[in-house]
């Protein structure tokens, strides 16, 4: 429902960002479900989502496309797939970095 109420009004911010929460949740379910590709297809969504919504400063945002890096990171890191999982980390800690606003 949420991927149709988007598509039809996209500027909508706040159902944006519950879809990049929901497609962390699915990503979660299905790396506990042992469906580590179906997983990090979800998180990569749920940052496609969330990044362009972590640009206005929103602390939990910014926190949120942060922990989705790490989440898809991991997994990377998981299948020995040693780059993707280094630029997912450099992602993930970039709003860290003094003067950083956004990822």
């Amino acid at each position: 429902l949420l991927e149709e109420v988007l598509r039809v009004n996209p500027k909508n911010l706040t159902d944006r960002g519950e879809l990049a929460y929901n497609y962390n949740f699915l990503a979660d379910a299905l790396e506990a479900a042992g469906d580590r590709a179906g997983a990090m297809k979800a998180y990569a969504e749920s940052i496609r989502l969330i990044e362009p919504l972590t640009g206005g400063g929103s602390t939990n945002m910014i926190s949120a496309a942060s922990l989705f890096h790490r989440k898809l990171g991991v997994l990377h890191a998981k299948q020995g797939e040693r780059e993707a999982a280094l630029t997912c980390a450099r992602k993930a800690y970039a709003p860290t970095e003094p003067g950083a606003q956004k990822l």
